[in-house]
């Protein structure tokens, strides 16, 4: 998916505000995505006042005029990633200035963003071009959660959204069918024909498949262990991670590894 052209520079770090305090108003010189881990930050944008709320992502595009003003009863723990240089390409740049709501700041956005804080941005190719994936990839994940035409949810059944939606949300964590139905709004068996009439696969095919495709992209993005890989894609061993993984990619993750380092070399 084509996003973002010529990133230059990309930083992202976190902060903690005391509570009633505020910023801006400011005009926004590049493009940032700011998220809340604690607390929450009432926002005006553009004259356009929202709440992001403890769990959410929102995107602060250039030109925009913002002001913050953060809890009144407690801190707020936010962090932020600014992307400089560059611009969005003009689908997504149109796209974002229509539909600007926060966004669930979900496992996987989580963990792209924990990853983007550790790898230095320096003058090393490969780190630059493993930042930058990840960051395309944030922005990527931020585009589909908002109903992006041509992303994999769009067509699918409400029910079936839900429930892909919220299995990407809990990646690292044990899920049952039950579980899984009550959040999408249906039975487990209505459920079950969903995923095999517009997936083509059961719902447990279908979170192991996006567990060791997470995984696959760690291995080639980041210098991460695979036991930190496997407990970060809800593997429950490494040796669980590496019997899934080998079984689906053709080959264990070393191995993997190895060869996308050849590729790139």
């Amino acid at each position: 998916m084509n996003i973002y052209r010529n990133l230059d520079h990309v930083f992202v770090g976190d902060v903690i505000y005391t509570e009633q305090s505020q910023l801006g108003p400011l005009t926004q010189g590049h493009v940032q995505l700011v998220y809340v881990y604690e607390g929450e930050i009432d926002i005006v944008r553009d004259g356009k006042a929202f709440r992001l709320e403890e769990g959410e992502i929102t995107l602060i595009l250039p030109k925009q005029r913002v002001q913050y003003l953060f809890a009144q009863q407690r801190q707020t723990l936010h962090g932020w990633c600014n992307l400089l240089g560059g611009a969005l390409t003009s689908s997504a740049q149109n796209w974002f200035q229509e539909h600007q709501d926060p966004q669930v700041f979900s496992t996987e956005m989580q963990m792209l963003e924990q990853l983007l804080g550790d790898i230095l941005w320096d003058s090393d190719p490969r780190q630059r071009a493993y930042r930058e994936q990840l960051v395309l990839s944030l922005l990527a994940l931020l585009l589909r959660d908002s109903g992006y035409p041509g992303t994999e949810e769009k067509a699918l059944h409400p029910a079936l959204l839900r429930a892909t939606t919220w299995l990407r949300q809990h990646l690292q964590h044990p899920v049952t069918q039950a579980e899984l139905a009550e959040e999408a709004g249906v039975s487990s068996g209505h459920l079950a024909r969903l995923f095999r009439e517009e997936l083509g696969c059961s719902p447990k095919e279908w979170i192991w498949a996006t567990r060791c495709e997470t995984a696959a992209d760690l291995l080639r993005y980041t210098a991460l262990s695979s036991a930190e890989i496997a407990f970060r894609c809800g593997f429950s061993t490494p040796q669980h991670f590496s019997r899934l993984f080998s079984k689906r990619m053709g080959q264990p993750p070393g191995r993997f590894r190895s060869l996308q380092k050849d590729v790139e070399s």
